[in-house]
């Protein structure tokens, strides 16, 4: 094989690699950095999840899904869950609540609320409320499966 011809062919190997490699990376999904799986039973409003550690080493949003979703009643519409983040010597940072409706997380279908990338920290969602805290004294809020990603 002449000098020119490896040449080339060295060319055209090293830039199949190049689109190989640029194709391989645009094509992977993004993984978040942590997840674990839980359930909730019978919470009532001011109830907090186990605490998770969020490195911050990616640009995951941070989000909890809820499935299986039920009431201690027929009149338990849905919840409203907080994302907090513990600090030293000062009280937790709240970063807002997110809704989650009986109706659409009810069996198998999940219902996801997302609060964005967060700072590092240690961070716990809490029950917030139960029907917007409308009238809700003795109801409970369940969902047998509980995702949280971070």
């Amino acid at each position: 094989m002449s000098e020119r011809l490896k040449s080339t062919a060295r060319r055209v190997a090293v830039g199949a690699l190049v689109i190989g490699a640029f194709s391989a990376e645009v094509a992977l999904p993004a993984h978040a950095e942590g997840q674990f799986r839980t359930n909730i039973s019978s919470w009532y409003p001011g109830k907090t999840s186990r605490a998770w550690s969020d490195k911050n080493n990616d640009g995951w949003k941070t989000a909890v899904e809820m499935a299986y979703c039920s009431g201690n009643s027929r009149n338990v519409m849905g919840a409203q869950v907080e994302l907090r983040r513990h600090r030293r010597l000062r009280p937790d940072a709240s970063y807002g609540n997110r809704a989650y409706v009986r109706s659409q997380c009810r069996g198998s279908r999940a219902s996801r609320g997302q609060w964005g990338d967060q700072t590092a920290g240690s961070y716990r969602f809490k029950l917030s409320k139960i029907n917007n805290g409308q009238g809700t004294t003795g109801y409970t809020w369940s969902a047998r499966w509980v995702g949280v990603y971070y």
